[in-house]
């Protein structure tokens, strides 16, 4: 019983045999069925569609989203820096390493001590890396201190 698509309803009443059906008239609605031009317009009214409306309909939360995206891809560099210097360069690869930095202090798996007289110190050294997701798009830049 679907009086707005106007669709012949077929009913069969416990009385009759399963091979009679009897149809009932068709059920115009009283407001007009707007026409669309296409499948991406179905849900939405012409008028309302900004673009061309061979292009599928996109709501207001997947262009924020690309435009984050678009946004945060700008600020990564496929790039990897071979050196300190270098990477000191682009803030993307500073933001990296003061990351690492500020998980050592939040995990406290480091402390730093005044340098004993006549004792060998242990050298550290930057490494970068360019994280890749399954596309091959930048996920993030990595930096990540190590003991030489």
């Amino acid at each position: 019983n679907d009086p707005l698509l106007g669709v012949p309803v077929i009913e069969v009443t416990s009385d009759q045999s399963s091979s009679t059906v009897s149809l009932h008239k068709i059920v115009q609605p009283d407001h007009p069925i707007q026409q669309h031009t296409s499948k991406w317009t179905k849900d939405h009214p012409l008028n309302n569609i900004i673009g061309q409306l061979s292009r599928p309909v996109s709501i207001r939360l997947q262009l924020h989203e690309q435009a984050l995206f678009c946004y945060y891809n700008d600020f990564l560099t496929y790039v990897e820096p071979k050196t300190y210097k270098e990477a000191l360069t682009q803030s993307c690869w500073i933001e990296a390493m003061q990351e690492e930095l500020n998980e050592y202090e939040r995990l406290e798996v480091r402390e730093l001590v005044p340098r004993p007289d006549k004792v060998m110190m242990i050298t550290l050294k930057w490494i970068y890396k360019v994280k890749l997701d399954e596309l091959g798009g930048i996920l993030k830049n990595k930096a990540r201190l190590v003991a030489r």
